[in-house]
């Protein structure tokens, strides 16, 4: 699996997408600034002390090899060079991307070389635009065993193992439920098998959850060390925005503790990982039903790596409202769901050290209903001023989902896009703002952005990212409050730049980006306001 240079009929496919691919202001190949966590604001930020705003998508390949087809393109599994430009023209600059332990450490105390070398050849083409990545150890239901993805089958046996349970036929996967659990040459269950029933029941069977609570307990150093391996081969990657220690993590019901069951796994999982990268983020997660659920994590101020790595580590969440959004009942109750998940949201935010990131919310349709709730779950993160990654940009072998595979990404099955979506993502927001934000909003109606902030110092330009083809078609029009403060400039069509007087440091600054109407001037153009 080797990334290649991109052929000629990449430029045809892009056309053939209605795209330009421009110049865009994040494209500091070959090496990004590293991105560090202001713990007084809680912002990232880079070497030019600006603030780094993440707009991206989740990349996670369930099946092996466990990453995605890197050659040519196609609407499902691929992550090639047509695709990384792609994204970067939507003004997407980060891919959280699935390095899962069965890829890393196949077999127990064996670390495979060639599947490291072939994600760090992902994160080098991503950089190569301007894109960063978060490196995520996804799994779901632990592994293959128990209908799910992540885990090696060696791990999977040996929290079994641990666990002391007795495996009878009164207790074996998948009891309590008497499914017929037809299994493959390998002797798991089958993918046909697996798929026949929501894949979240799999978490409430009696054995895997012995052998996840025994993983949780007492298999600390076996998951540092595919930590280890992935610090080690990734440490001098400068794009590399941090790594998610765990995806989701199951309890089987709401209220379990983060900090007496996961932060001891985080701390040694934390542990590994600095004795390669002392630099990168660390992203820990909660609970996955706690937040779901309006309940606020207990994990520490300083989280898994103490208050001395808080401007290195970040708190990282999900937030869903599962299926029903096909009809207005639904929209309503996913309304509510969002309320309650982006509550506890905020109670974490107001104790927890370290940064914040939406790693995964969306999973929609196209459906007028579900485009809905995509609007109102990024209107929320933008009012929250967050950082987000989508899931999916396609679907690589979603095998653990409560959406359609083949509905929650981009791409129709024959390889078209889905427009209304990738409009609704590719939305205008500022991925570099040169000072601390106060506050920003879209109001996708109006097609008007406004950003707030106060100037810094950085002698670098506040960039705003604006899709003409999606959102400004005839171009756009700028205002700028207090008008002496800052000038700008539009580099590309979708880039304005906006530079401060070297005297405007301390002031506060609003920047309004509006639609050109057709053959019009700027000076009607509305400004809405933030104050």
């Amino acid at each position: 699996m080797q990334l290649t240079p991109a052929p000629a009929r990449i430029h045809l496919l892009l056309l053939g997408l209605g795209l330009v691919v421009q110049r865009y202001v994040l494209a500091e190949a070959p090496g990004l600034p590293r991105v560090r966590v202001d713990p007084a604001t809680h912002f990232f930020v880079d070497t030019s002390d600006r603030v780094r705003v993440f707009h991206g998508v989740n990349v996670v390949e369930k099946l092996p090899p466990f990453l995605p087809v890197s050659t040519g393109f196609d609407a499902r599994n691929s992550l090639s060079e047509a695709d990384i430009l792609n994204l970067s023209s939507w003004g997407l600059n980060a891919v959280r991307l699935g390095v899962l332990w069965a890829g890393v450490m196949p077999q127990e105390g064996w670390v495979n070389a060639t599947y490291l070398r072939t994600a760090r050849s992902f994160v080098r083409a991503l950089a190569a635009r301007g894109i960063y990545t978060l490196v995520d150890m996804h799994q779901d239901s632990m592994g293959a065993r128990y209908c799910g993805e992540g885990f090696p089958e060696w791990a999977v046996q040996k929290a079994l193992r641990l666990s002391g349970m007795n495996v009878s036929a009164a207790n074996r996967f998948p009891k309590p439920f008497h499914w017929d659990m037809r299994v493959d040459p390998s002797g798991l269950p089958s993918r046909e098998a697996c798929s026949a029933h929501d894949f979240l029941l799999y978490y409430g069977t009696t054995e895997a959850s012995a052998a996840r609570e025994a993983f949780f307990k007492d298999m600390h150093a076996d998951f540092a060390a595919h930590w280890a391996a992935v610090a080690s081969a990734l440490r001098d990657e400068t794009s590399v925005l941090g790594y998610e220690l765990f995806n989701e993590p199951f309890s089987r019901s709401p209220g379990a503790s983060d900090r007496r069951k996961l932060l001891p796994l985080y701390q040694a999982a934390h542990e590994a990982i600095r004795a390669h990268d002392q630099r990168a983020i660390v992203f820990f997660e909660p609970h996955v039903l706690n937040g779901q659920f309006g309940l606020a994590s207990d994990f520490p101020h300083g989280g898994p790596g103490g208050e001395l790595y808080n401007d290195r580590q970040a708190f990282a969440y999900h937030i869903y409202c599962q299926n029903g959004t096909s009809t207005a009942v639904g929209l309503a109750l996913c309304n509510v769901a969002l309320r309650t998940a982006w509550g506890s949201f905020r109670a974490n935010n107001a104790r927890l050290g370290g940064g914040r990131m939406l790693t995964e919310f969306g999973a929609v349709s196209d459906s007028p209903h579900a485009l809905r709730v995509l609007r109102k779950s990024l209107d929320l993160a933008d009012a929250h001023m967050q950082s987000w990654t989508y899931w999916s940009f396609k679907p690589y072998d979603d095998i653990t989902t409560n959406a359609s595979p083949l509905s929650e990404g981009l791409y129709y099955r024959n390889g078209t896009l889905q427009r209304q979506k990738l409009a609704e993502l590719s939305r205008p927001y500022a991925p570099l703002i040169s000072g601390k934000p106060i506050a920003w909003h879209y109001d996708a109606d109006s097609l008007a952005f406004t950003l707030r902030y106060v100037c810094g110092s950085s002698a670098a330009p506040t960039v705003i990212f604006a899709h003409k083809a999606f959102h400004f078609p005839h171009g756009v029009c700028i205002s700028i409050s207090p008008s002496e403060a800052a000038r700008w400039e539009q580099p590309s069509e979708n880039v304005v730049e906006v530079w401060h007087q070297s005297s405007s440091a301390g002031a506060e600054v609003e920047v309004a980006v509006s639609q050109r109407a057709a053959a019009s001037s700027c000076l009607v153009a509305p400004t809405p306001s933030l104050y």
